[in-house]
């Protein structure tokens, strides 16, 4: 009896760990996107209290000196746990490029956005943060830090998107529309209006260039990090060091724009909460998510929810401000959010080639490598084969993937035909057979909706087809289109 139930005690606790891992997967999976919901709503919580917080007379570099003391505070304790070392590798070099990423990303990039809200609106304003990875991409492509290749999809949907994003963002800055009536609610808009003082609000115009002088800040900024990280890999204390000098930078220039000594002094009231929540929520807790998901996920997850922030912004702005919604800005948003993912689609298919690329490439390396280690002919044959063989694997998941993706648009169809059978032949030729069912499936799904009824029927019938047979049936249906 003994010896019967020794096993079963050792094994209910691996069952039970073995039932707990997918389940955290799981529960990881699903606060992940949660978590980025959470990110879009602090800033969109940020933009409407600091819009009231400038509407009752604070000025943005007062604000955002106070920020990013409270900041810094947030995120310090982060860096005396997990970067104690750090502090050791500290140069003069090194605060030069803080000091360059603290005037770019805040005194610069945040000061400016910060006029810009306080002279159009949140729902206006939070536009120009969608165009920020746009204005990255062409100067990038200036600096020549980044590639273009129109020959591929990739490409030519990046280049799609930019050009979307640009019309979007001309249509909401100079077509206005007829004015939409969504509701009558305005919670807080009297309040506003009484704590406005006279004369606070800049046109339209000028705020917009401050916005646009904003995203060109924010752009050069990500091009700095990106340096910065090269010279001083660090998360943490780059960020607090960061925050500190860029309060010492906006208090300089605060002083020197003249601001008196009472504008300094923070209330306990609207203003005292908008630093601190800005501070704690909008700067440290948004970091660590951010980082948590791109750790998980990649750079490019957290960009998809942007437009979220863009719609909820919107919406609570004319619900909560009385800000007015016009045709054009529904507009030039929506062609903002198309084009804003179209791009991000185009940048993730490339960073996936290029990781792909560059696991062959190590890959190959490791095997010449081995020839050259080898001490026997059959050693040195077996390391080829392996190199080969990797070869092999990546031009059939590149080949597959263009049999998935290829769809028939302008050419005819026996153009379409032609191209779809020249990628079976390239499989076969790697050792990789298409059977004619699967392709026959590959076929159908490049078709475009004037096709629906003959895909439809081909999906419907019984038994399998061969593909002389299908193009002679693709060839009597366009007698019929």
């Amino acid at each position: 009896m003994e010896a019967r139930v020794a096993p079963e005690t050792v094994k209910k606790p691996t069952a039970a760990i073995s039932k707990t891992l997918p389940s955290w997967a799981a529960l990881e999976t699903a606060m992940m996107p949660l978590g980025m919901i959470l990110v879009q709503v602090f800033t969109m919580v940020t933009l409407l209290i600091c819009k009231l917080a400038l509407n009752a007379g604070m000025r943005p570099f007062v604000f955002l000196v106070y920020r990013n003391l409270i900041a810094a505070a947030a995120i310090a304790p982060l860096a005396l746990i997990f970067e104690r070392e750090m502090w050791k590798k500290v140069s003069l070099v090194v605060w030069g490029w803080i000091s360059i990423n603290a005037a770019l990303g805040i005194v610069l990039a945040m000061g400016l956005y910060y006029h810009g809200l306080r002279a159009t609106s949140a729902a206006y304003s939070v536009n120009f943060l969608n165009l920020i990875p746009i204005i990255t991409f062409i100067i990038a492509i200036m600096l020549r830090a980044e590639k273009l290749i129109l020959t591929k999809r990739p490409g030519k949907m990046k280049l799609l998107g930019t050009l979307l994003c640009v019309c979007g963002a001309m249509v909401v800055s100079l077509f206005k529309g007829r004015r939409l009536h969504l509701w009558a609610t305005r919670l807080l808009r009297s309040q506003a209006a009484a704590t406005s003082p006279t004369g606070l609000h800049h046109g339209m115009v000028a705020g917009t260039l401050f916005l646009c002088g904003s995203c060109l800040s924010y752009a050069l900024w990500f091009i700095v990090q990106a340096r910065l990280a090269k010279v001083f890999p660090s998360k943490y204390l780059v960020t607090t060091l960061t925050c500190l000098l860029g309060s010492l930078q906006c208090f300089v220039v605060g002083i020197s724009l003249g601001h008196s000594r009472a504008e300094w002094r923070i209330k306990w009231d609207l203003q005292l909460l908008t630093v601190v929540y800005s501070g704690v929520f909008n700067t440290g807790v948004t970091y660590v998510i951010i980082c948590w998901v791109i750790s998980r996920r990649g750079p490019m997850y957290p960009s998809m929810f942007s437009p979220l922030l863009l719609i909820i912004t919107t919406a609570m702005d004319s619900l909560l401000l009385g800000t007015s919604i016009y045709l054009g800005s529904v507009l030039g948003t929506m062609l903002i959010i198309g084009g804003l993912y179209a791009f991000l689609w185009g940048k993730g298919k490339e960073l996936q080639l290029t990781a792909a690329a560059a696991a062959v490439a190590q890959k190959q390396t490791e095997a010449l490598a081995s020839v050259a280690m080898a001490t026997t002919l059959a050693e040195a044959w077996e390391a080829l084969e392996a190199m080969f063989l990797v070869h092999s694997k990546a031009r059939i998941s590149n080949l597959r993937m263009m049999l998935s993706t290829t769809k028939k648009g302008n050419m005819t169809s026996s153009q379409y035909h032609t191209k779809m059978c020249a990628f079976k032949y390239e499989l076969a030729a790697v050792g990789k057979i298409i059977y004619d069912d699967e392709m026959a499936h590959f076929i159908l799904n490049g078709f475009d909706f004037e096709y629906n009824p003959f895909v439809k029927s081909m999906f419907g019938r019984v038994g399998s087809v061969s593909l002389s047979e299908l193009y002679s049936q693709i060839l009597a249906y366009d007698m019929h289109l």
